[in-house]
């Protein structure tokens, strides 16, 4: 019961995160949860650095125009699409080793276990979101937010929190890059 009632919490704060008006770019310090079950408890969430801001020499409807092509070529389904803030994303996908055709060892990082990267052996539940707001001068910028937590898929263990190595933010601007020339 404690599991099940843990995986709510943590999928709720991770949906309320991105709901929240600042798209996920911008997270309070800390966050408690209190955990209701027959051993009880509180939970504190401390969330990885922000998402850094990468500016793009082109408008923003230019790079909001190629990212549901980035996302689709990366294997991330969208089910959040926000037109009026140019936000883009999902929120809360459950994978296993991978993301599309790449390994989430090369994405996230989870902790080991024996050795091995726990990523590559955990039930991991992931939210990604990229906004596009404007800049200076006829630029953009691209901003990914990144949310994993992960648990045992080979015996009963809790959640734990991922974090992100920066490997998929950058592959989203650099996708975004190469595609621009395309978009016109």
């Amino acid at each position: 019961m404690r599991r099940i009632v843990l995986i709510s919490v943590i999928s709720a704060v991770t949906v309320a995160g991105c709901a929240t008006g600042h798209a996920g770019t911008e997270r309070p310090s800390s966050e408690s949860v209190r955990i209701v079950g027959s051993s009880g408890g509180n939970l504190r969430l401390s969330p990885s650095e922000g998402a850094k801001e990468i500016e793009i020499p082109a408008s923003i409807d230019r790079v909001w125009k190629v990212l549901p092509q980035i996302y689709d070529s990366l294997g991330i389904e969208i089910d959040n699409l926000d037109e009026a803030r140019r936000v883009i994303g999902h929120s809360g996908m459950k994978l296993h080793r991978q993301l599309g055709k790449t390994l989430l060892t090369k994405i996230i990082d989870c902790g080991s276990t024996q050795g091995f990267p726990s990523a590559d052996s955990y039930e991991i539940q992931f939210s990604v979101f990229t906004r596009v707001t404007a800049g200076e001068n006829a630029t953009s910028k691209v901003a990914t937010t990144i949310t994993a937590v992960g648990r045992p898929m080979a015996f009963a263990g809790e959640y734990v929190k991922c974090s992100t190595k920066g490997a998929l933010e950058t592959t989203i601007v650099e996708a975004v890059k190469t595609r621009l020339p395309k978009a016109g």
